[in-house]
């Protein structure tokens, strides 16, 4: 009997801005993959280094898809690759990091043993230096166990989300838009939120792709950067629903008082006093609901005379208290 094998078209987009250091790399990376059936499209988002991106771009050939549009940021340089893919799965390759050659195969072999292909299948990953050398791993499954991770909003809310790492079925795209274009920094964040809350999510422990440090941004770009991030994360925290923050968490208490500690961590301080506020808030409205629970207790048992002489007593003991 032939065997059926799972072989959809994977396309791998390439956003690119004055990136002639370090495009080749990634491009070679998406042309050595082990898996065959692959599109490469690389979207030049307006480069102004006298044509070199471009340059590097056109050697490849027809061996890629390529675009130029003008710059408009890395999300619409994203959105420009989304909607001229043909594949069934999206593949984001950052134009300076790099692929392992067994990424899209490991992948998609992963899928080929789930039941539902409409999942999202993520990885840890390696960081690389500005020359490419190793300095560390980033290996999800040594700080939290493979449930938690297969939890779709648990490692988007702990910022554990690579974006290079995902291989997204292109289906979503058209069932919850694309990235959004006004957001500089914050645009693969807010959409993998949108995104993780309708996909289930698979994590394998491999680690399938190098990403790149290198220079630091300016202190101006620093603080828009963090008043955006900011924004994102008190959005998060409004949104997210009571049975979401149980399904992360175990209890609501536990999930606002593991986000503020993430948050606090990450000097993210707007959002941290958000998630103390909403925490408080569950305290405040348990409270109410044990005094009342108490009082219908009480009223059943003891009837109305008792039970106002029980109030009373306790109100008065709180007050002198204070």
């Amino acid at each position: 009997m032939k065997q059926n094998i799972y072989t959809p078209l994977v396309s791998i987009v390439i956003p690119v801005y004055n990136g002639a250091n370090y495009m080749r790399e990634a491009i070679d990376s998406a042309l050595a993959q082990t898996y065959k059936n692959i599109e490469i499209i690389v979207v030049n988002d307006g480069s102004k280094d006298n044509g070199e991106t471009e340059a590097i771009a056109l050697s490849y050939g027809d061996k890629i898809r390529y675009f130029y549009k003008e710059n408009g940021g890395c999300g619409s340089a994203l959105n420009c690759g989304i909607k001229n893919m043909q594949g069934e799965y999206f593949s984001w390759l950052s134009h300076d990091d790099v692929y392992l050659p067994n990424k899209i195969e490991h992948q998609v072999n992963i899928l080929s043993k789930l039941d539902n292909k409409n999942t999202i299948v993520y990885c840890g990953y390696e960081l690389i230096d500005k020359k490419s050398r190793s300095l560390y791993f980033i290996k999800l499954d040594q700080r939290y166990s493979k449930n938690k991770l297969n939890i779709s909003l648990f490692p988007l809310l702990h910022g554990l989300i690579h974006g290079c790492t995902l291989l997204i079925p292109s289906k979503f795209f058209q069932k919850i838009g694309l990235f959004d274009e006004s957001l500089k920094y914050t645009q693969d964040y807010d959409l993998w939120f949108k995104l993780f809350r309708v996909a289930p999510v698979y994590f394998d422990h491999e680690v399938l792709i190098k990403s790149r440090l290198h220079s630091a941004q300016t202190t101006n770009a620093a603080l828009n950067q963090l008043e955006e991030y900011e924004i994102l994360w008190s959005g998060f925290l409004k949104k997210l629903t009571k049975e979401e923050m149980i399904e992360i968490e175990g209890s609501t208490n536990q999930f606002l008082s593991n986000i503020a500690a993430f948050l606090k961590k990450n000097r993210y301080m707007k959002s941290y006093k958000l998630a103390l506020s909403m925490a408080e808030q569950k305290v405040i409205a348990g409270f109410w609901v044990f005094i009342i629970t108490e009082i219908i207790s009480s009223l059943r048992e003891h009837g109305i005379n008792t039970t106002i002489t029980k109030i009373y007593r306790w109100i008065r003991k709180n007050i002198n208290k204070h």
